[in-house]
């Protein structure tokens, strides 16, 4: 034994009558709150928060959101971003849209005269300068058809 105490989780110092500063909580105080709302401080002794900012959830808002969420309350459903990519937690922006798809919820489709991966080609083979948005593949005008 030498002599010191071990305090109440949510407590320190030499007499254990020091509440945690804020953003931190537990044994020592030795862990950091999780993204409570509005800065809010979480409890000292467990970490729990009232609410949570957007993006977070759990009781210590320390967990994001579940794949295909995001939002207040991870309540709002991510649009449909590349396949296998999700939208960003906090604000349902892709990082990643369809070939043939841009903006931030990949909401609008390639220009005419472009198309693929984040509308990045132009369609120069074509005739009339028509493709089609993902593929790129010429569309012809009423009359005509097949490859130049």
């Amino acid at each position: 034994m030498d002599g010191t105490c071990t305090c109440e989780p949510g407590y320190r110092g030499k007499f254990c009558r020091e509440p945690c500063p804020a953003g931190l909580y537990g044994q020592g105080c030795r862990r950091r709150c999780g993204q409570c709302k509005g800065l809010q401080p979480c409890t000292i002794a467990d970490g729990r928060c009232i609410a949570c900012e957007p993006g977070w959830n759990g009781t210590r808002c320390d967990q994001t959101c579940a794949h295909g969420f995001y939002g207040e309350d991870c309540s709002l459903a991510c649009p449909l971003c590349k396949e296998g990519h999700t939208c960003n937690h906090i604000n349902g922006k892709c990082s990643h849209c369809n070939p043939g798809w841009i903006g931030d919820r990949c909401e609008t489709k390639c220009r005419n005269g472009t198309y693929g991966e984040n509308c990045a080609f132009v369609c120069t083979d074509c005739f009339n300068g028509e493709c089609h948005f993902e593929t790129g593949k010429c569309l012809c005008s009423a009359g005509s058809h097949g490859t130049l």
